[in-house]
């Protein structure tokens, strides 16, 4: 689902904390960054980003071991890419350098 569909996300997504990340990443979206998603598998526990920018989905798949994790259950996060080739990692809302 496109991130910028913010009234469908929240009739989806019900955890404030995945609330509260998706309402993080428009901000930075509407500032021109292009953001992927990352969570934690609950299978293997490793954390893994979502190739497909600006879009988050109800269920993620690890392609390093198949499990499919609730997108409510993996602790989820976000990297930007800003367009002037900077990435930065953003966990629990803060900008990690």
């Amino acid at each position: 689902m496109p991130l910028e569909d913010i009234p469908q996300i929240e009739k989806i997504f019900q955890d404030p904390h995945v609330v509260e990340v998706l309402m993080k990443a428009q901000e930075y979206l509407t500032a021109g960054a292009n953001v992927y998603f990352k969570w934690t598998c609950a299978s293997c526990q490793k954390r893994a980003i979502c190739d497909v920018p600006n879009t988050v989905y109800p269920y993620l798949r690890h392609e390093d071991c198949g499990y499919t994790t609730p997108t409510e259950d993996g602790d989820l996060g976000f990297l930007l890419a800003m367009e002037t080739g900077q990435r930065i990692r953003v966990d629990n809302i803060e900008e990690v350098k």
